[in-house]
């Protein structure tokens, strides 16, 4: 996949040592390219990677000190160590062999629609028209959240958000940073509540690799003090879109319990959530 190295990288002294990398002198980063999602890692139409994880693994190469490269993985687990040194956009439920540093993004079921100013209440929704990515991971989390508004099948997320623009819909439930890039140009759309607390993602490193952790922890908040993290940020969701435990709903019902569901209905949402994964935007 792609390689790059900027001058930059070519005058500084590498922050860490050949024998704490996959490859001499090179961050190879692992990427997911089946479940990933706008804004973290897109592909062009001629194939290239871009988003906010592409950005983000430069400058955190530019700060080690090293060159990048990106390869697909399927598994963080297996990967770390053997094929990538690091996989981004990692959450800390998602493997017991990696330690997770430098969070930088979040995570969370969101509502975005026209803002009335005024935070958002679960009492508020009911009966209001909600455009979903059918088979999605938000349109299982809706399933699963207990609100009984009116679904409105989208196949993507431009789709969504065209309803909503076109009133054909009140709002769209989406993950919340793919919803934060696609709102990021509408200036009359914006994020108005996560169903639940939004989650920190951030940077996996094999559990093993101290040092590696150790200069990625350094070098995160270097990025994050001088400013890059949150140019890099802007660049993709915008700066008006803020996600954290204040962005959650007021009183959600309590969630169905997955215990609650018939074996059909388990068994219907894993097929549709497999093939849809994570929330689609063309670009």
């Amino acid at each position: 996949m792609q390689q790059a190295q900027s001058a930059s990288q070519a005058k500084l002294t590498p922050k860490v040592t050949d024998d704490n990398l996959v490859t001499p002198q090179t961050l190879t980063v692992g990427i997911k390219m089946s479940s990933n999602i706008a804004p973290f890692v897109m592909q062009t139409d001629n194939s290239e990677l871009c988003g906010l994880d592409v950005d983000l693994a430069y400058a955190l190469g530019d700060a080690l000190g090293l060159k990048v490269s990106f390869v697909e993985i399927s598994d963080v687990g297996r990967s770390l160590g053997k094929t990538c040194d690091i996989v981004l956009n990692a959450k800390q439920n998602e493997t017991t062999v990696a330690k997770i540093v430098g969070g930088y993004a979040e995570s969370a079921a969101a509502l975005f629609g026209k803002s009335t100013g005024e935070p958002l209440k679960a009492s508020n929704l009911s009966g209001k028209r909600v455009a979903l990515q059918k088979g999605s991971i938000s349109e299982l989390a809706y399933k699963r959240s207990g609100l009984t508004m009116k679904p409105v099948e989208c196949s993507n997320l431009n789709e969504a958000f065209d309803a909503v623009q076109s009133g054909k819909a009140d709002y769209v439930l989406c993950e919340a940073y793919a919803g934060a890039y696609m709102a990021k140009p509408l200036t009359n759309i914006t994020c108005v509540g996560t169903l639940d607390k939004p989650t920190q993602a951030g940077i996996a490193v094999a559990s093993k690799n101290e040092s590696l952790q150790h200069a990625l922890e350094q070098v995160s908040s270097t990025i994050q003090e001088n400013g890059i993290l949150q140019l890099i940020r802007s660049r993709w969701v915008g700066s008006r879109i803020v996600f954290s435990a204040d962005t959650q709903i007021k009183g959600m019902p309590a969630p169905q319990s997955k215990n609650s569901e018939s074996p059909e209905s388990k068994d219907k949402d894993a097929s549709n959530t497999s093939s849809a994964g994570s929330n689609a935007v063309n670009i």
